[in-house]
């Protein structure tokens, strides 16, 4: 294993462009492999599961899925797979994740007391911070909403439709779609506050940006990680926008609900 000398933390929100944005770094073999890694896999919570993982807006995972030992060995591990071999680590972490994460990093340092940043700095090494968001959070929250019914998070280019898609057995749910939109707008607004006790701003990226300028944004996050002077390439990106039609009426949807639900 290669030892991280340098970190970030790709801090965002669901269907804000972070797998997009991980993968890109990812592919240039220069800025670590950051992805989700939180909450540690178990029996109770597996980050794979849609459902499960919406759960963590309304209660983070049950105590007894929280070990020091196993919790420890994780953080290891989760080191040696984000680190590419110029000692470069990278991760992403949604807002409601972050307790969750720092719980487990305190098991792995052995410390109590110190808070959010402190232990954070402290795991990894020369760390900086990107700030993933999104402007359109009414699109997002469908986005959100059609991921945890589908399961289906990422699609990759020229990839077959899922069984999802072939039936379109999703159904549109304007209470579930607000509970969404609520918790991107609290989930912002957190990193917000996060941000704002840090003594240097974090490179904050669009997802609308990112979607429109892929190449130029993935070069812009090195530049700003001082990576940019090492040999790299930007390769196309893997996955396509898993927006479409039925997304837009969706949205159009609930903006009609919303506005009469406000109005009478």
């Amino acid at each position: 294993m290669v030892p991280p000398t340098q970190s970030y933390i790709i801090a965002s929100t669901p269907r804000s462009g972070s797998n997009l944005l991980a993968d890109g770094l990812a592919q240039t073999n220069i800025a670590g492999k950051p992805c989700e890694r939180f909450p540690r896999p178990s029996e109770h919570i597996h980050s794979e599961v849609a459902t499960r993982r919406a759960a963590l807006l309304a209660q983070p995972p049950p105590e007894d899925s929280y070990n020091e030992a196993l919790d420890a060995e994780y953080i290891k591990r989760i080191l040696e797979l984000g680190t590419t071999e110029n000692g470069v680590f990278g991760i992403k972490i949604h807002r409601f994740q972050i307790d969750d994460a720092v719980r487990r990093f305190r098991s792995y340092l052995g410390s109590l007391n110190s808070d959010h940043h402190e232990i954070l700095s402290t795991a990894f090494p020369n760390l900086s911070y990107i700030w993933l968001r999104r402007r359109d959070k009414i699109s997002q929250a469908v986005s959100w909403h059609k991921a945890v019914q589908s399961n289906q998070y990422v699609k990759l280019h020229d990839s077959a439709p899922s069984a999802e898609e072939l039936n379109n057995e999703i159904e549109f749910d304007y209470t579930a779609i607000r509970t969404y939109w609520s918790a991107l707008e609290c989930s912002d607004k957190g990193w917000q506050y996060f941000f704002s006790t840090l003594k240097e701003n974090p490179l904050t990226i669009w997802y609308e940006d990112l979607s429109e300028d892929y190449q130029s944004t993935i070069k812009g996050t090195l530049a700003y990680l001082k990576l940019d002077k090492q040999p790299f390439v930007v390769s196309p990106p893997r996955y396509r926008k898993t927006a479409d039609l039925q997304s837009s009426e969706w949205v159009e949807r609930f903006k009609s609900i919303h506005s009469r639900s406000h109005t009478t």
